[in-house]
């Protein structure tokens, strides 16, 4: 594949006011998108069944990237010796399977809808665009698969050589699908192949951040709408981050 075109910095920062749903749904939704998978939606992704397998997309659990171990040195509590660890699971990474919610990231310290990142998250959880109402709502909609890799020369996505709207375009023509309103994408672009080509252990922390932002280009998806300023969060129960 030749080397794409970057956009500019100046034309990245515009997708935030091209491609932005906020109010689109109203100024109090915190579902996003989730919005264009309507009954309608799950009607005709329902009437697409045939046999009724599931597929699973998870990967499995390995000792590394996913574990993070602490242990303490020992230590004595009078006439006790002790000694104690700790296993973390590092979620956000490449390896665990999980949803982002929209409190996710926020960009000039905003959150969709324009609620302010610092006051819509605390140490206990977020108060705004948590995961929670999603999950509530549930994701039931028709799934489109596009293999991206499968187009690259290496096998799997490059760092440095992100995803392009052309290259899904591809994508679209080899699978012989189009992405409508409400689908949920699932674009593969093999970060399992990516890092087995070198030891995990040899990427610099630049390279693993560049490493997960291959895809960020994907999530700029929405209406041409622009933004409004933003409305404090209101106060309330802290609820899951995702």
């Amino acid at each position: 594949m030749a080397d794409a075109a970057l956009p500019t910095r100046d034309r990245v920062e515009g997708y935030f006011k091209e491609l932005n749903n906020w109010g689109r749904w109203g100024h109090d939704d915190q579902l996003g998108t989730v919005n264009l998978i309507t009954p309608a939606k799950q009607a005709q992704a329902q009437r697409l069944i045939k046999k009724g397998r599931t597929v699973s997309l998870a990967r499995d659990v390995i000792p590394r990237p996913v574990y993070m171990y602490h242990v303490t040195f020992p230590s004595k509590r009078e006439r006790v010796d002790v000694v104690l660890d700790r296993f973390d699971m590092v979620y956000h990474g490449f390896w665990i399977t999980h949803v982002d919610a929209l409190c996710h990231v926020g960009w000039d310290g905003e959150l969709y809808n324009g609620r302010s990142f610092v006051d819509s998250l605390t140490t206990e959880g977020a108060l705004w665009c948590p995961i929670d109402p999603i999950f509530e709502r549930g994701i039931t909609t028709r799934g489109v698969f596009l293999d991206v890799a499968a187009g690259r020369k290496e096998g799997y996505v490059t760092v440095g050589h992100p995803v392009t709207p052309r290259e899904l375009d591809e994508a679209e023509r080899r699978a012989g699908v189009k992405v409508e309103p409400g689908d949920v994408v699932v674009v593969r672009y093999s970060p399992t192949e990516l890092l087995r080509a070198r030891d995990f252990a040899t990427y610099s922390r630049d390279e693993l951040a560049e490493a997960h932002r291959l895809m960020a280009d994907l999530r700029l998806v929405g209406s041409l709408r622009r933004s409004r300023r933003p409305r404090r969060c209101p106060r309330g129960r802290p609820r899951r981050p995702g």
